[in-house]
């Protein structure tokens, strides 16, 4: 019974690693999509007319691209990017270092800019996590 179990740990194993992979790549568009255009600066502009007294002249809200400028696209292509990279070097020697690679990378996105845009990609940090641990136990498992 147990060797039943173990093919069907070997056969689950890769679809469950790149069922995380493909995860982490849709949060991390899902985010840098809710950023592009669904985020908005809210912006006042102020002067003052009497002393210690405010005037508000206009209060609007501006979408990120336009405060940002088509900067802010190449800044939420990289989390997007580095996601994907597991699922280039899926098939090559490289698959370990790769996908290791993307959960530090996208660890590191996420630590500094949590403040800002970091914490919208904290779930695709975490399933790139998932998918280098789910890689190493398959890696393991094909070793035994």
């Amino acid at each position: 019974m147990k060797e039943s179990g173990d093919r069907t740990m070997q056969r689950e194993l890769p679809l469950l690693s790149l069922a995380t992979c493909i995860s982490s790549i849709a949060a991390a568009g899902l985010a840098a999509w809710r950023l592009a255009t669904l985020l908005s600066y809210a912006g006042i502009t102020t002067s003052r007319s009497i002393p210690d007294h405010i005037v508000v002249q206009r209060a609007g809200a501006a979408p990120l691209p336009v405060v940002e400028g088509p900067a802010l696209y190449v800044l939420l292509a990289i989390p997007v990017l580095i996601a994907l990279m597991p699922l280039v070097v899926r098939r090559s020697r490289m698959r370990a270092f790769g996908e290791v690679f993307a959960a530090i990378m996208l660890g590191t996105f996420v630590i500094l800019g949590i403040a800002s845009i970091g914490r919208f990609f904290i779930p695709a940090a975490v399933l790139s996590a998932a998918t280098a641990a789910l890689g190493w136990l398959e890696q393991r498992q094909r070793e035994a």
